[in-house]
């Protein structure tokens, strides 16, 4: 016999020995697989067919700045305090949207104004940090850290 036809009889042995050593009937395991988060919503035809089950409406909207935000609002006191680049901080009441305090630092922030344990800290970019009193806006304290 060719060598070749030797190896070819070979791999089919070895290929056969190992479809017998496999148990018979055996099944792979399925696994679940998820098409949406909601098995009965179908987005492109649901749209059409259900009204708009929530509707927002602006309450109120405040522009007491001249210049643009520094940093996010931070809730504190029950009021949202926001500062503004040009060192302007101010803490508007949720409800109403009226400017409860309003304090003008003179000098320009870099970072949003942060709020713990009823203060309000804002760092100016000139390295000055102050702690003011949420619920009036004066300072509590401040401190050049150059």
């Amino acid at each position: 016999m060719p060598p070749m036809r030797v190896l070819r009889i070979a791999a089919l042995g070895a290929v056969g020995a190992l479809l017998l050593a496999a148990p018979a009937g055996a099944v792979r395991r399925e696994r679940t697989v998820f098409r949406s988060p909601f098995g009965d919503a179908n987005p492109l035809f649901d749209r059409a067919l259900k009204p708009n089950q929530v509707a927002f409406v602006k309450a109120w909207a405040w522009s007491g700045f001249r210049a643009a935000l520094a940093g996010d609002p931070v809730a504190a006191a029950g009021r949202i305090v926001v500062a503004s680049t040009d060192g302007e901080i101010a803490a508007i009441d949720p409800a109403t949207g009226q400017a409860v305090w309003s304090v003008d630092l003179g000098l320009e922030i870099g970072v949003g104004a942060l709020a713990a344990n009823d203060r309000v800290y804002v760092a100016t970019r000139g390295g000055a940090l102050f702690c003011l009193d949420a619920a009036d806006g004066r300072t509590a304290w401040s401190v050049d850290l150059g």
